[in-house]
């Protein structure tokens, strides 16, 4: 091209550029954005390519203005691709390419795009810009969005927090846009925590409500065989005294007193029966004193599992250890022994041999028990989201068992764990501090 009418080309293409920053100034979004695409092609794009950039990118922008996304999308892109081929991949105006295709992506809910955008604008910003620049401020900014949408809250805190102290280490004025916007979105994060942290404890509440509930609809069904076996046997024992009486052949010195210690055993049993429930039901849970774990453990499958377990054709296997005693609350025991053996129970429902076994352990400062079975394990794809609400391979139930375990025996200072049993199932192991003799004592 002759420079004579090269140098026109210029001295139209910056007019044209002119006109269409004015439009841009005016509202005149759209408009602007196809007045900066002519102006693009008033000059050579191999020679000069980084105008031609500035113009697809100010088009982009224009148009991401005027909410028609994807011409903004398209000629962002190309702006990328040009400044990536000429100036490299970690130039300054690469990284504004990647930072305005982040918030198309964000504004199209491609988070996890947005989010590989905006990660890479900020390595390139923090390389050549430093800490203190009003620019990396934006991205900080714009990722701490992000992370707010992804419901990510510990890392947007942190990225609004690298934002704010930009902006305080930074020449931007108090009432600089940038700096107001960083400042709003920081405090709203703060509201926004309060609010999740108020949230979340009633959302534990209910859910606690609804596995209470879930527990006692369990101990109702399981102590329904029970309480049918003492009332089976006073009906019996009545049933044969009235016809004897009818027919002239109860001797009330002889049978009298053996039918009433019969019926005052079995209606002493049933009394036994529904006051573990009422204790289970209404017990406090914060109280923490010594239990032995091999009482409670035989106690809750005695009242519970026993007679279910004998009619499903389950072997239960038992191997405690002598006099397993933690320091914890008996009541939030029983509550994970129900879901563990409930569990247990209908993960062995469809093999040929049921199996499930419970044991005792104790290693220096803990003591615990463990529940495994010989039915088809965890997955691969559910084991890390194992212990969260909701997760459940059983068309009953509402997937809170493990999930409640999990918070119990955090309360109680303990842990628990999944592993694959020997049994060809799935194991689950609790951890609990041990009882320690005298730990009311002080050294004197």
């Amino acid at each position: 091209m002759k420079p004579n009418n090269l140098r026109k080309k210029q001295r139209l293409f910056k007019k044209a550029v002119k006109e269409a920053d004015k439009r841009k100034k005016q509202g005149f979004f759209e408009g602007a954005a196809l007045a900066y695409l002519e102006a693009a092609k008033l000059l050579p794009q191999d020679e000069f390519p980084e105008h031609v950039a500035a113009c697809f990118n100010n088009a982009g922008l224009a148009y991401r203005h005027a909410k028609k996304n994807p011409q903004a999308e398209d000629y962002l892109l190309q702006a990328l691709a040009i400044r990536e081929k000429i100036l490299g991949a970690e130039h300054i105006d690469t990284a504004d390419s990647l930072n305005n295709l982040g918030n198309i992506y964000y504004e199209k809910g491609e988070f996890d795009k947005a989010e590989q955008h905006y990660q890479r604008a900020l390595i390139i910003r923090e390389k050549i810009l430093g800490n203190n620049n009003p620019d990396l401020a934006s991205t900080l900014n714009n990722l701490g969005t992000l992370y707010v949408k992804k419901r990510m809250i510990d890392k947007a805190g942190i990225y609004y927090q690298r934002a704010k102290d930009v902006v305080e280490k930074s020449f931007l004025k108090p009432h600089n846009p940038v700096a107001e916007t960083i400042t709003k979105n920081h405090r709203n994060l703060q509201q926004e925590i309060t609010h999740l942290e108020r949230e979340k404890l009633e959302i534990h509440a209910a859910l606690y409500q609804s596995k209470k509930l879930e527990y006692l609809g369990q101990m109702a069904t399981l102590m329904a065989h029970n309480i049918n076996q003492p009332i089976g046997v006073i009906r019996m024992a009545t049933s044969g005294a009235l016809g004897d009486l009818n027919e002239n052949l109860f001797d009330p010195a002889t049978e009298l007193k053996p039918l009433l210690e019969n019926i005052l055993n079995q209606t002493e049993r049933l009394n036994l029966i529904m006051g573990n429930f009422r204790n289970f039901a209404r017990g406090d849970r914060t109280v923490l004193s010594a239990v032995n774990l091999n009482t409670v453990i035989e106690d809750i499958y005695q009242l519970l599992f026993a007679a279910q377990y004998q009619l499903d054709k389950i072997e239960c296997q038992k191997g405690f250890i002598e006099a397993p005693i933690a320091h914890a609350n008996e009541l939030a025991i029983q509550e994970m022994l129900i879901s563990l053996l409930s569990n247990a129970r209908a993960a062995v429902k469809d093999q040929a041999i049921k199996q499930v076994r419970i044991g005792t352990w104790q290693q220096n400062s803990q003591v615990g028990f463990a529940v495994e079975d010989n039915g088809d394990g965890i997955t691969e794809e559910n084991l890390p989201k194992l212990f969260t609400p909701f997760l459940s391979s059983k068309h009953e139930g509402m997937g809170l068992g493990l999930y409640f375990c999990r918070e119990i025996v955090k309360d109680l200072g303990g842990s628990i764990d999944y592993y694959p049993a020997p049994l060809g199932g799935a194991g689950f192991k609790i951890a609990l501090p041990a009882e320690q003799e005298n730990k009311n004592d002080s050294a004197i």
